[in-house]
């Protein structure tokens, strides 16, 4: 009988480090998605798959089956989609991508992405933050 309850006791201590340990664990890679900024410059160097932050200048916007497509750039020049199934959530967060116009400067963070041999950012959030 008392041999179970040592066995209970550090079950539990193992298991309440074990918990502990999760949890600093999740705090850590959470911490880390927070966006790389690089300039627009950067951009063409960085692998697939990297989340980053930059802003610039928008030079051209347009849409295509509810998709929105803009050029941004500072220094360089880089193309920015927002898929439809995205641009609700990015408008919840103040932007509204559709209204975005040639002239305006914006903070755009996203994936690095390849299409047809050209790196763009595939957008999870976009800020105007002002005129060119």
């Amino acid at each position: 009988m008392l041999m179970a309850s040592k066995e209970r006791d550090s079950m539990y201590w193992f298991s309440l480090f074990l918990s502990v340990l999760g949890l600093f664990s999740l705090a850590v890679l959470s911490s880390q998605q927070a966006p790389k900024e690089v300039y627009v410059t950067e951009i063409a160097g960085m692998p697939d798959g990297s989340f980053v932050q930059s802003k610039g200048t928008v030079q051209s916007s347009y849409t295509n089956n509810g998709h929105v497509f803009l050029t941004l750039c500072s220094g360089e020049c880089v193309k920015i989609v927002v898929f439809s199934s995205d641009a609700q959530k990015i408008s919840g967060s103040g932007t509204n991508p559709y209204l975005v116009k040639s002239g305006q400067r914006i903070v755009v963070s996203g994936e690095v992405s390849t299409y047809k041999g050209e790196k763009e950012i595939i957008a999870s959030s976009l800020q105007v933050s002002g005129s060119g």
